[in-house]
């Protein structure tokens, strides 16, 4: 008599994991994000080394990327594009930068300390989870580790969005992160397309953290470089507020074409028409909701929006920072 032949039994499929089989972190619920997951972020990260990297690539210009690795309280810096690359080593004493182009080398440096809120806050985390309509959809595996999927497709606050990157209007808006139970944001991206004084912009943006416990900084052979050339400011304004007044009281010039800005209220910017050399004074002033880059104060009959109070005063160069300063007006 033939045995009758075992069966046999059809393995049974592993689930997918959902949303019902982890713990959401700060910031999140079942159906929205908030500003408080960029917190919690921050705070997931604790004192941990890592390493933070942006890429943002426009239709009218070459990528620009950013490399930021911290460890132990410092963090070092690379942004490049097809124009120059700087370097920023920050720690608990200041800022100091080294950006080589077609036109050599400067150095610049600010007495802001290291501070990882202050590094993360470049990433716009916050602006995003506050304006767009983000959402926690599914569960993903990487690397034997669940990660939510957040996505959003509009911006639903669009106020703060526009005056936070300095826009007319939202036109297209596309995101979607990888976040862990604990609130790391490992990745995000966004596609977006707005208008800015009249011209419709594409943008994508890529932000990553990687090596999170398996990052090194080195301190930079060329710190006293930039301690010796860095530019040295000093700052003046009339009782009226009616203008800032930057003297260049040392170090290396300003190439003619270097971005000038003031925040009071609004953002200001401007260019340098010539070189700014040791010794030269720049007037700045606002006109016709436009700041203007003097060489000389303005006339008496000049009308102008006067500053008050504390602004920020600041000159980046090839996108490197040569100054940045709080100044008190009026």
């Amino acid at each position: 008599m033939t045995p009758t032949p075992t069966a046999t039994p059809t393995p049974t499929a592993t689930p997918e994991p959902t949303l019902s089989d982890v713990s959401l972190p700060p910031g999140m619920t079942t159906d929205s994000v908030n500003r408080r997951l960029a917190q919690a972020h921050v705070f997931a990260l604790g004192e941990q080394s890592l390493t933070l990297s942006r890429t943002t690539d426009f239709d009218f210009q070459p990528a620009i990327t950013t490399t930021t690795r911290i460890a132990n309280d410092t963090a070092l810096s690379v942004r490049s594009d097809s124009f120059s690359e700087t370097t920023t080593w920050i720690n608990d004493s200041g800022q100091y930068s080294r950006t080589e182009s077609s036109s050599g080398v400067t150095y610049g440096t600010t007495d802001r300390p290291f501070r990882l809120e202050g590094v993360l806050e470049q990433f716009r985390y916050q602006t995003y989870f506050e304006a767009a309509n983000f959402e926690p959809t599914e569960v993903v595996q990487r690397d034997g580790e669940l990660l939510i999927r957040i996505e959003a497709d509009a911006i639903t606050s669009p106020s703060t969005y526009q005056q936070t990157f300095s826009i007319d209007s939202v036109e297209r808006f596309e995101a979607t992160g990888l976040v862990t139970q604990d609130g790391v944001i490992r990745s995000l991206s966004v596609e977006q397309e707005f208008v800015r004084d009249g011209r419709t912009v594409e943008e994508s943006v890529s932000l990553r953290v990687t090596d999170v416990g398996n990052t090194t900084v080195q301190r930079p052979s060329w710190i006293s470089q930039a301690v010796e050339q860095a530019v040295q400011v000093s700052f003046s304004s009339p009782s009226d507020g009616q203008y800032v007044a930057v003297t260049h009281e040392g170090g290396a010039s300003v190439s003619a074409g270097a971005n000038v800005f003031v925040f009071a209220s609004g953002d200001y910017n401007g260019r340098l028409a010539e070189q700014f050399s040791e010794g030269d004074t720049l007037y700045l002033y606002v006109q016709n909701d436009q700041l203007v880059v003097s060489r000389s104060q303005p006339g008496e009959n000049v009308q102008t929006r006067s500053f008050s109070g504390s602004v920020t005063v600041g000159m980046f160069n090839e996108g490197s920072e040569v100054f940045q300063e709080f100044v008190n007006v009026g």
